[in-house]
């Protein structure tokens, strides 16, 4: 009996270890989505699509927030703008703009295979102590051999094939977020909606790295399976830093994602460092903590691909809203621009008037044509005005709406959440399944609501403050000539939120829920 019960844990561990041993060490967790590409000596280097959510036009381009601590000037919230390098078909069949993020961080192996290839370290330990330019120097090289071995195996864009190199500080922290696999009120989390930060990322601490760099992919992936975005090493950019991103004096490279001595309580996808080029000893500055993984990316102009370009760009500019914001600067919100244009419309109306006046050219019907061709700016004026106006009350009722309905469904969660528990208290399985069940439907409603809530909020950003104070004004009204008290105090917290946001640049979705269960 022991020889048998000996023999079954020998040949279960004998399986496990050789399961370990056999392990692709480039692609610890496989998908069945991943890029692969071949490195020399037969090593690999594993990709994932970043889609953009924006089709597949050519001015798809994503606006996001990065950032989200208004009382640190280097993490200010800040709208920036995004595209893509490729045009494929998302998960949802459609075609959109997407560029090919590294699954893992460039391991010591993976370096070698490309730059000391008589003797390359094995293992899936993240390559350190690299400079930038021993990066740039890894990467041209790389890139060398694939257009000669496996040129075919690249992404292309329009025929031209894809290259690697760092990825943006932008395009980084969009992937760290999660991209558009993750829900609005999870996009600025960390990491993405979850409480238990040790299951995804390597920190300082005994319940995480224990002050060590990790092995890659041994952890769970964020929603895009990636893995290690933040934490274990700091990653390279290619973006030089910069005070509010946009402004103040450009240093040196931008560090994104925290390393295994940062402390946990720290560790968020907007933490930003800069790093030299040179240290003290005016050699090219390398970090224990420092290492980069890559992105796929493609040139923007293409033979078919600036022809389109070309055509679009007219229209793209009168349609425009992704306008990047810089935290010390502001950009006006559309009704404004609109009546900047027609200003300018009118100005110079009134210049040609003139020109034509002292000329002697002017006849009464052009004058009239003249006359009747300002009155219509001032009409579009007014239109555009009254459209304004009826988005944002569009905006504040469905605000107000889906904020009324979390609360209704805050107050019935915890009565569910009881039943479930004497179900289960007193073994009535039946009831478990149902209980259960309305619990995860309140809970998917409310986060359905407190998403469409900060979406809402949003929306009314692109508004005219005053057009925004109106429209809370006259719902209200509308709310009380219908007796609707609790919906009067909802929508008061809404415009609390409002205003918060608009102060604060960020929406905390805790608080929001918060302030909702208690109406």
């Amino acid at each position: 009996m022991i020889f048998r019960h000996g023999f079954w844990i020998f040949f279960i561990f004998a399986l496990l270890f050789s399961d370990l041993v056999h392990a692709n060490p480039y692609n610890p967790q496989p998908l069945p989505e991943d890029l692969v590409l071949p490195m020399p000596s037969g090593g690999e280097m594993v990709f994932r699509p970043v889609f953009l959510g924006v089709g597949g036009g050519p001015f798809g381009l994503k606006n996001f927030k990065v950032g989200d601590n208004i009382d640190n000037f280097k993490e200010y919230p800040t709208d920036v703008t995004i595209g893509g390098s490729f045009v494929a078909a998302n998960p949802n069949g459609q075609p959109d703009w997407l560029f090919y993020m590294g699954k893992y961080e460039v391991t010591e192996q993976q370096f070698d295979l490309v730059m000391n290839a008589q003797s390359p370290r094995q293992g899936k330990m993240p390559v350190r102590n690299i400079s930038y330019f021993d990066v740039q120097d890894f990467t041209h090289q790389y890139n060398l051999w694939l257009y000669e071995k496996a040129r075919s195996q690249l992404p292309s864009f329009e025929g031209t094939p894809g290259f690697l190199r760092l990825p943006t500080e932008f395009e980084w922290e969009f992937a760290a977020r999660g991209g558009i696999a993750v829900d609005t009120q999870f996009f600025s989390k960390t990491p993405y909606g979850s409480e238990n930060l040790a299951r995804y990322e390597w920190f300082e601490g005994r319940k995480s790295s224990y002050g060590k760099c990790k092995e890659i992919g041994l952890l769970k992936p964020n929603p895009l399976k990636i893995h290690d975005m933040l934490g274990n090493v700091s990653e390279m950019t290619s973006s030089l830093y910069n005070i509010e991103y946009y402004q103040g004096r450009t240093g040196g490279l931008t560090l994104k994602g925290g390393n295994f001595f940062t402390l946990e309580k720290n560790i968020r996808s907007s933490l930003r460092n800069e790093v030299p080029f040179y240290g003290d000893d005016l050699k090219p500055s390398s970090q224990p903590t420092l290492g980069f993984r890559l992105i796929i990316a493609s040139q923007v102009f293409t033979r078919k691909g600036y022809s389109e370009i070309a055509d679009g760009w007219e229209e793209y500019k009168k349609t425009t809203r992704n306008v990047p914001k810089p935290p010390s600067t502001s950009t006006p919100v559309v009704v404004t621009q609109t009546q900047y244009q027609l200003e300018d419309a009118v100005k110079s109306l009134d210049k040609l008037e003139k020109m034509l006046t002292g000329s002697g050219a002017v006849s009464e019907p052009v004058s009239v044509e003249l006359t009747l061709l300002k009155k219509s700016f001032s009409d579009i004026s007014s239109i555009v005005q009254k459209a304004e106006y009826d988005s944002t009350y569009s905006s504040i009722k469905s605000l107000t709406e889906s904020a009324f309905l979390v609360s209704s469904f805050l107050k019935d969660l915890p009565v569910k959440e009881k039943a479930l528990e004497a179900a289960k208290k007193h073994g009535r399985s039946a009831y478990v399944d149902a209980f259960t069940r309305q619990v995860e439907v309140i809970q998917e409603n409310v986060d359905t609501g407190i998403s469409s809530c900060i979406y809402n909020l949003e929306q009314l950003e692109k508004s005219q403050k005053e057009t925004v104070k109106i429209a809370f004004e006259n719902h209200r009204k509308f709310l009380a000539r219908n007796g609707a008290a609790k919906a009067i105090r909802v929508s008061e917290l809404m415009q609390h939120h409002y205003k918060t946001y608009m102060e604060r640049q960020t929406i905390d979705d805790a608080a929001l829920k918060s302030d909702l269960e208690k109406i």
